[in-house]
């Protein structure tokens, strides 16, 4: 099990020193969704649908080393075994919704990403967070929750 480990971090830490490699592999899965899978960005179809089909290709070429996940909110250092980002707020208004630090406010809130490249059950090789959101979207207040989002999924534990 060790000598898996280090070959794993060894594997984690090319493609984290190399960012190039990193981009090569998502820009070979997003080809691979773009001539198999079309149809679903072109009907519109939900971002969920083409978040999983991503994810099958992401695996075809990070499978043999990592887990690829769609909305995963496992996480091992957390008590209850999920992903937390502690002190969240919603602000509520008739068209949109914002995200914010406050005092008196929800204490937890569980997130999960559209897919991630990781290692279940070890939280230091999270290789790959992906939000998905297509081009047609326009609601800004989603793309900064998941912009927020992601910047709390990395930066705790």
């Amino acid at each position: 099990m060790e000598n898996s480990n280090k070959v794993l971090e060894a594997i984690f830490n090319l493609f984290t020193d190399h960012l190039e490699l990193l981009k090569i592999y998502l820009d070979k899965a997003i080809d691979i969704l773009l001539r198999r899978d079309l149809y679903l960005v072109k009907k519109g179809l939900h971002e969920r649908a083409i978040s999983h089909r991503l994810a099958v290709y992401i695996e075809w070429l990070f499978g043999q080393w990592f887990d690829v996940d769609c909305e995963f909110n496992g996480n091992e250092g957390h008590e209850s075994g999920r992903k937390i980002i502690e002190n969240i707020c919603f602000e509520y208004s008739k068209h949109n919704c914002k995200r914010f630090n406050c005092d008196n406010c929800h204490n937890e809130v569980s997130v999960y990403p559209d897919i991630i490249v990781h290692k279940r059950r070890v939280n230091k090789f999270k290789l790959l967070i992906i939000e998905v959101k297509k081009m047609n979207s326009s609601n800004t207040s989603e793309i900064e929750k998941d912009i927020y989002k992601l910047k709390q999924y990395t930066s705790q534990s």
